[in-house]
């Protein structure tokens, strides 16, 4: 079944045209799924209307997953623009908060797609680390890192674990008298203690069978 789009009040409307206006600093709060992306993704496509060069427009997630969102609505929209006549570029552009659209906004509109493809670096939408990597990468001796150094991802970090501790268990299996080998029985021993002061369950019946004989 096809969810009709859910109508827009003209307050909400006036409210994410505000927002979304480069001109002013904005600070929105609303509920999951009242359109915050849709105010940010309409404030990207201002700032590319108004002569901003992609490469100085900066978006920041907190996931991988809103950060993809994010450039994929800003790349349908900006794709969608190139494909449209006139008199449906110019309702676009306004529904993206310009009131008065013109034949230089239009071509400027309808450039803006290839503009952010080719630009180099391009429209960066990453995520608040991502963001503090590269920051870190750039400047490693300002910020006392190693230069060059890599961000595990989560199979590496597994990888990593799991060597961590098969290195736990054989110095501790070659000397149990060890600092390491003492650790290890005590946290074994804390972990069987509790299940080891368990009565064993029965099955019903078992005791009325042994009454029986």
């Amino acid at each position: 079944m096809v969810k009709l789009p859910r109508p827009i009040p003209d307050a909400v409307r006036a409210a994410q045209a505000r927002a979304s206006n480069p001109a002013a600093s904005a600070f929105v709060s609303a509920n999951a799924g009242s359109g915050k992306t849709h105010v940010l993704v309409q404030r990207v496509i201002r700032l590319l209307l108004d002569g901003v060069p992609p490469e100085k427009i900066l978006c920041i997630t907190f996931t991988k997953a809103a950060a993809a969102n994010m450039a994929e609505r800003v790349f349908t929209t900006l794709g969608h623009w190139v494909t449209l006549d006139d008199g449906p570029l110019d309702t676009a552009i306004r529904e993206a908060g310009v009131a008065h659209p013109n034949a230089r906004l239009r071509k400027t509109a309808r450039e803006l797609f290839a503009s952010a493809l080719e630009t180099p670096g391009g429209l960066k939408v990453q995520t608040i680390h991502a963001l503090c990597t590269r920051l870190l990468q750039q400047f490693p001796f300002e910020a006392n890192v190693p230069a060059r150094f890599a961000v595990l991802d989560d199979r590496d970090q597994t990888e990593m674990m799991e060597r961590a501790n098969l290195k736990v268990f054989l110095e501790a299996s070659r000397d149990p008298q060890s600092a390491t080998g003492q650790a290890l029985l005590t946290a074994m021993a804390s972990q069987i203690g509790p299940e080891a002061g368990r009565p064993a369950a029965r099955r019903p019946g078992s005791c009325r069978q042994r009454a029986g004989r």
